[in-house]
């Protein structure tokens, strides 16, 4: 499609007045970005990001969640493209859709936010009050949601001591406990990010590690392990029994 000089005409589309037509064209331009950095590198230079914070704007819940699952998807590769979103101010963007009341649109920005974090290491395009956001996402019941929260939470905690102190402090270690306690359970796909997230978070914070030993958390890890989970889990929920064990 790239090389048939589909971008374009998608983008073009992107700028269609029918939210539905718009809708369509971000869906296109998420999934060619989905498959790889090269991929989402033709999606940036194509001029869509611009589009797509002003999508950002757009009253329509459905054409939101596309859009932030769209950004998702090219921050997610590497640093490039991580920081393309960030000069283009499209994270700060992502931000108040934490507090938004549509459930899917705020796991979304969650998602959005955690896989484009791991690739940057200023914290600059995060906005203190949004903490507070971040913590309400990894308490909200909503297991995937969650989970992407604290993948959030960890990598947020491992570049700025002051987020980590506050993160502790609004009880994030326990909350994210919670998750990995819950996705075991009922959502086994979630075990990855909620693991790392509060691996990450314990590494940088020893008081977070020792929160988490009191609340259980490494009879909880080595009762996960006993289980024999897919490979991929269980080098997840190792690392941070690691981080938690080394803290």
């Amino acid at each position: 499609l790239v090389d048939l000089g589909a971008l374009a005409p998608l983008c073009e589309r992107v700028e269609a007045l029918d939210p539905a037509i718009k809708t369509d064209a971000v869906w296109c331009l998420a999934a060619i970005a989905r498959h790889g950095a090269p991929l989402a590198k033709e999606v940036v230079e194509s001029g869509a990001l611009p589009l797509l914070k002003l999508c950002l704007k757009e009253p329509s819940a459905t054409l939101r969640r596309i859009t932030l699952s769209c950004l998702g998807c090219i921050g997610q590769h590497n640093t490039d493209l991580a920081s393309a979103l960030v000069r283009e101010g499209l994270l700060p963007e992502v931000l108040p859709c934490l507090r938004h009341r549509d459930a899917v649109l705020r796991r979304q920005a969650c998602r959005a936010l955690a896989v484009s974090a791991q690739h940057l290491d200023e914290l600059g395009w995060f906005k203190q009050e949004a903490t507070a956001d971040v913590t309400a996402c990894l308490g909200t019941g909503d297991t995937e949601t969650s989970a992407f929260a604290a993948a959030l939470v960890g990598q947020l905690a491992r570049r700025s001591k002051p987020l980590s102190d506050k993160l502790h402090g609004l009880g994030a270690p326990a909350l994210a406990l919670a998750t990995i306690v819950s996705a075991a359970g009922s959502c086994p796909s979630s075990l990855v990010p909620a693991a790392l997230g509060l691996g990450h978070f314990c590494e940088a914070s020893p008081a977070a590690a020792a929160d988490a030993i009191e609340r259980g958390a490494v009879a909880t890890f080595c009762e996960l392990l006993d289980a024999r989970p897919l490979q991929h889990v269980g080098a997840a929920l190792a690392l941070a029994l690691g981080s938690i064990a080394a803290a």
